[in-house]
């Protein structure tokens, strides 16, 4: 069992909850920010691959500072799983940018 699971790749999926979104799947979907060391820890013990982060902020979103908001705890998250010897380097944004409705999602910058 274990060597099956070493070949596995995770991604942990925080919740990230945006009130302007056509279908607001961050509320649906996801643990939220301060539960996930938790889950990485108990990951990390059981043998399995974690291998990045994945949110969705929902479809339509017409909040750029949410996609802040997640890379953000993303990046903490990385953090938090590569001091527990995860080797983490996927980062899923999922989707849900606007398309032409004129909100900038050019606003939205990962936090270095």
């Amino acid at each position: 069992m274990k060597i099956l699971i070493s070949y596995t790749r995770l991604l942990l999926r925080i919740r990230c909850d945006a009130e302007k979104a056509q279908c607001q799947l961050g509320m649906k979907f996801g643990v939220l920010v301060d539960d996930a060391p938790a889950l990485l820890k108990t990951a990390r013990e059981l043998g399995l691959n974690v291998v990045g982060v994945s949110f969705h902020v929902g479809s339509g979103c017409m909040d750029p500072p949410v996609f802040h908001r997640a890379i953000a705890s993303a990046k903490w998250l990385f953090s938090q799983g590569h001091g527990l010897g995860h080797n983490m380097n996927i980062l899923d944004i999922g989707g849900g940018f606007p398309g032409n409705t004129g909100t900038d999602i050019s606003e939205v910058r990962p936090p270095y």
